[in-house]
Formats: C-alpha cells, sequence, structure tokens
C-alpha cells in the first residue's frame, strides 16, 4: 500500500469512528445518558481535528450543542454553536450554517429575548432558501411561529405554522408533518379553540402510529393529555398522560418520563390528591437530577414549592422555590423566574408579610413586561390586586384586576376570567361590610348585589373547569361574607362545601382559616 493509499485509509477508519460515536452520542442522549454522550462526542472531536474533512469537527460541535441544549446548559449550547458556526462558514456548508442559528435562536427563545431569537431564524431561513432545503425551511417556519407565539402574536405564529404545514405536505416529510400539526394543535389551544386542537392532534397521533414514530405518539399522547386538563377533564388526562409514560418506559426515553410523570402529578393534584401528585413531582426531579437536565429540575421544584404553599407548609415552600430560583436565573430562564417570584411572592402572602410578598410581585411584573409573557403578567396582576385587598387598597386593587380580566380576555383564559372575578367580587364584599350604617345599607343593596353575582360567576367557572383547590377559596371567601352580611345559614353551607375540599386536599393552613369562622 503506498502513502496515499494509506493516507485514504486512515481517513476512511477515522471518518467511520467519527460517525459511530456520533450515532451512540445521540443514542446515549435519548436514553437519559448525557454525560455518556458528550464523552462519546468529546472522543469524536479529538478524531476529527485529526481529519482532513472539517465537516466531521463542524458536525460534531452541532451535535454537542443540540445535547446542551436538552440538559438545559444554554451557556454551552450556545458556544457549541457558534463555533460549529465558524467552521461551518470556512467551509461554506450552508446547510450547517443554517442549523447552527437555528440552535442559536433557540437559547435567546429560552432566555426570553424573542426578536433576537426571530432575527436568527430569519437568517436561517434565508439560508434554507438559498439552498432550496425544503425540510429546512419547514423546521426554520415552525420555530418562527412558535417565537411569534412567545410574543403573544398568534395570528402571526398559526400564519407560520399553516405555511410549515403546507411545504411538509408537498415534500412528503411525514414525521414533519405530524410535528407541525402538532405545534398548530398547541396554538389552537392557545386561543381557547379546544376542538380544533384535538382535531389536529388525532391527526398528529394517526400519522405518529402509521409511520411506526413511537416518540412521536408519545409526545401526542401527552398533549392530549394537556388539552383534556384543560378542559377540567382530569381522568381522561390522567389516561392520556399514562399512555404516554407507557411508551417513553418501552422506547427507553428517560427524558420524557419525566415530563409524564410531572404531567400526571398536575392532573392529580387538579382533582385533590396532593400526597400522591408530591410522590409523582419527586419521581420526576429524581430523574432530572440523574440526567442533569437543570431547567426541568426547576420546573420540578416550582411545582413542588407551589403544592406546599398550598399545604401550608411554607418552610419546605421556601426551599424548593429559593432553589428553583436560583436555577433559573443561572441558566437565564426569563419566563421561569418570572413563575417562581410570583409563587415566592405568594408564600409570603399567604403568611401575611405584605412587603417581601410586594417585593417579589414587583420584579416578576417587571420580567413579566420585559419578555412580553402575556400569561405571566396575568397571573402577576392577581397576586398583586390580591395583594392590594388584604391592605384594604380596593382603588389600587381594582385597576390591577381589571388589568388582569383584560389579558384574560385577550388569551381566552376562562380560569383567568374566574381568578379575576372572584377577586373582584372580593372588592365589592369589602366595600358591602366597610363604613357606617347608612353605607352598610348601600352596601345591602347595590354593592351586595354585585358581590353576590360575581361570587356566583367564579364559582360557576371553577366548577366548570373542576378547579378544586380554587373553588374551595371561592366558597370560603363566599361563605365568609355571607357570614358578614348575617346569612349564617347559607354562609355555613359554603364553608361547610370549602372544608370538604381543603380536608380532601390535606391543606392545614386553609382549614385552620375555615375553623376560625364556624
Amino acid at each position: 500500500m503506498n502513502t496515499t493509499d494509506f493516507l485514504i485509509h486512515i481517513e476512511k477508519r477515522s471518518e467511520f469512528l467519527a460517525k459511530s460515536l456520533m450515532h451512540r452520542a445521540e443514542v446515549f442522549n435519548l436514553t437519559g445518558k448525557n454525560g455518556e454522550a458528550l464523552e462519546d462526542l468529546n472522543k469524536c472531536m479529538r478524531i476529527a481535528k485529526t481529519m482532513v474533512n472539517r465537516k466531521f469537527e463542524a458536525d460534531c460541535l452541532l451535535l454537542m450543542s443540540e445535547i446542551y441544549g436538552w440538559i438545559s446548559r444554554y451557556e454551552d449550547m450556545l458556544n457549541s454553536a457558534k463555533k460549529a458556526l465558524s467552521k461551518y462558514k470556512r467551509i461554506a456548508d450552508k446547510k450547517g450554517i443554517a442549523d447552527c442559528y437555528n440552535n442559536i435562536g433557540y437559547v435567546y427563545k429560552i432566555r426570553g429575548n424573542y426578536k433576537m431569537a426571530l432575527a436568527h431564524y430569519i437568517i436561517s431561513l434565508r439560508m434554507c432558501r438559498q439552498i432550496k432545503d425544503k425540510r429546512g425551511e419547514a423546521s426554520t417556519l415552525n420555530n418562527i411561529g412558535l417565537a411569534f407565539d412567545d410574543l403573544g402574536n398568534y395570528s402571526k405564529a398559526l400564519e407560520y405554522l399553516v405555511r410549515s404545514l403546507k411545504i411538509e405536505k408537498v415534500i412528503g416529510n411525514r414525521k414533519g408533518l405530524a410535528t407541525t400539526m402538532n405545534n398548530l394543535g398547541y396554538m389552537y389551544d392557545r386561543i381557547g379553540n379546544y376542538r380544533k386542537e384535538i382535531e389536529y392532534l388525532r391527526k398528529t397521533l394517526k400519522i405518529c402510529e402509521e409511520i411506526g414514530d413511537r416518540q412521536g405518539q408519545a409526545t401526542s399522547l401527552s398533549n392530549m393529555g394537556n388539552v383534556f386538563h384543560r378542559l377540567g377533564d382530569y381522568q381522561e388526562s390522567l389516561e392520556y398522560f399514562q399512555r404516554s409514560l407507557k411508551i417513553d418506559e418501552e422506547i427507553g426515553n428517560i427524558q420524557d418520563q419525566s415530563i409524564d410523570l410531572n404531567n400526571i402529578g398536575i392532573a392529580l393534584r387538579s382533582i385533590g390528591d396532593y400526597r400522591i401528585a408530591l410522590r409523582y413531582f419527586v419521581r420526576s426531579l429524581k430523574i432530572d437530577e440523574k440526567t442533569g437536565n437543570i431547567q426541568n429540575k426547576a420546573m420540578r421544584m416550582n411545582n413542588i414549592g407551589s403544592l406546599y404553599t398550598d399545604l401550608g407548609n411554607f418552610r419546605a415552600a421556601q426551599k424548593y422555590l429559593t432553589e428553583s430560583l436560583r436555577i433559573r436565573k443561572k441558566i437565564c430562564d426569563l419566563s421561569g423566574q418570572i413563575i417562581t417570584l410570583n409563587n415566592i411572592g405568594r408564600v409570603y402572602l399567604e403568611q401575611g408579610k405584605y412587603c417581601k410578598a410586594k417585593k417579589y410581585f414587583v420584579i416578576a411584573e417587571k420580567k413579566a413586561m420585559e419578555v412580553g409573557s402575556k400569561e405571566s403578567l396575568r397571573r402577576v396582576y392577581i397576586s398583586l390586586g390580591e395583594l392590594e385587598v388584604l391592605q384594604n387598597n380596593n382603588e389600587e386593587a381594582m385597576e390591577r384586576v381589571e388589568k388582569s380580566l383584560s389579558l384574560s380576555e385577550e388569551l381566552k383564559s376562562k380560569l383567568g376570567k374566574a381568578e379575576a372575578l372572584l377577586l373582584k367580587a372580593r372588592i365589592c364584599a369589602s366595600q358591602g361590610i366597610s363604613g357606617d350604617k347608612k353605607m352598610r345599607k348601600k352596601g345591602d343593596g347595590q354593592i351586595r348585589i354585585k358581590a353576590a353575582k360575581k361570587f356566583k360567576e367564579a364559582i360557576k367557572i371553577f366548577e366548570e373547569l373542576h378547579q378544586l383547590f380554587e373553588l374551595a377559596k371561592s366558597y370560603y371567601y363566599y361563605g365568609e361574607w355571607l357570614k358578614a352580611m348575617g346569612e349564617v345559614e347559607s354562609a355555613n353551607s359554603y364553608l361547610r362545601k370549602a372544608k370538604d375540599i381543603f380536608t380532601k386536599i390535606g391543606s392545614k393552613l386553609w382549614l385552620q382559616k375555615i375553623m376560625a369562622k364556624c
């Protein structure tokens, strides 16, 4: 064998080894063995650096970037994508360049910088069109649609997803078609068209079953569970989540098993099985700690902390929420920070520490405005409104409630509407039982009728949505007000209803409040 043949042989051998390591890394990632995946990619990098074909080094860095994204190491994801981008530019690999811009855009999306995410996605889209990469174009249109969703521009989001769908149909990419239909279902969920959402999710599930995409089947089942959960059919949602978990266990997808367990926990919490829900949250958390997915870890800790708040275990709630916030700050997850800041504020609110509560709510409000998250802002306005009610600042409270109600109507959120109506009822009730006897008479008239109407409207929606914890709170506040107005028999009826739910849930805090009224 001459020198040239020998070098060709070495190059081919290196190419085979590099491809094998990359494929094995992908399998390791799917089964939650992210450390082993990254170890293989580091080996691949060492081999790639000795090769004449520089594309392998760039490909390896791009795959590293994607795996870092899986485990929420977003700084590493960004750095690897930028290094890969530099190498792809040197060899003029436009497909690789487009993929890198997509990954960089994703990091900006996670960090809440949706405009920068869009800017990178648009560059990727332009590159895909230059090289006539229809599959890449469809995928990028998907990403752009989801970025517009983050900005609250649902009509634009739908427009881009429909464009993606058309391309997937033309090129016959059934897997891509299923992904786009799944995202369209999600968008219809956002605008409250659940019938349309279920229609798209069922089509997605059918395609995944036909092409044997078991991972796609699990994702579709999980999303079906989510929509039934939002419709208040928690038993149906539980069944879908359990079917999704079964598939993910069978195919060894550790990452998504964590999501399934978390979803089951959320459904159980909704039907009042708080203790069992906690077990599922903890199981989910253990998987995230094992796989190193710190973003999911922060999410699970937030859920556990929020559940402990409802149970009245403030020390445990504070512990989990503080750690969740620390992680979310570390990975620059702005959307996640808003949720946890609001939840920490609610821990202080329940303890009557109003100054500390307000501090967290105000920070959450500022961040929600920065990222343009209407749903997060809606929730924060409710928290701030409740704080003002407890401090007897009814005018400020009403201002917050009106903002929350306006956002709820824009988002078509029934839950948001019910929360705002309950707070409005409490404000009216506060006005009706305050002041001198003359004002009390007025309260027994117009204000009293207004308060009762809003309490009943909120209760009706919470009953329809089967939101047990919020329903119990509504019963409690309505009963409390009726008692103050002298309607003892009706008051006790509502307080008993609240007591039954809080007993089932195991919320000692709220049971103590009820016992004080009985």
